[in-house]
């Protein structure tokens, strides 16, 4: 989000408007699972949350005050590959406990789907904008 910014680069206002929109439902869906979850999974939640909303403050003020534009743009698109590339490894966790149990059961189609598509779409809208650091991201699928 903090990457589609004109503060970090000029022209990929869509990364932040959907990134926005993206992290509102995530938000929302926290928010419920922490007003019903059990104490103690309450409070690693709340501890997780925390600890996110600190590293993306972290990131826009030490990217803010020490870096100029460019070199912003650079640091915060190398993180965002980073970021995105650990989100995408994740599923293959998953991939071997589809293989051992010979069941498709942990791993939802549509969930899948949209991810594909997403990332199809993100992969277009990088390379129509010759931006290594959109593109890049979301090949990972």
């Amino acid at each position: 989000m903090w990457y589609g910014l004109p503060f970090v680069s000029y022209g990929v206002l869509l990364v932040v408007t959907v990134n926005s929109i993206g992290a509102a439902f995530q938000l929302a869906y926290l928010t419920l699972f922490i007003a019903y979850a059990d104490k103690r999974r309450k409070l690693k939640m709340l501890g997780l949350l925390i600890g996110v909303f600190a590293l993306f403050a972290l990131i826009v003020s030490v990217s803010s005050v020490f870096f100029d534009h460019p070199t912003r743009m650079t640091l915060v698109g190398y993180l965002s590959v980073a970021s995105l590339i650990s989100m995408f490894a994740s599923p293959l966790l998953v991939i071997n406990l589809v293989i051992k149990t010979k069941s498709v059961e942990f791993m939802p189609f549509y969930l899948s789907l949209a991810t594909f598509l997403m990332s199809i779409s993100f992969f277009a809208y990088g390379l129509l904008l010759h931006d290594f650091f959109i593109y890049d991201a979301f090949q990972e699928e």
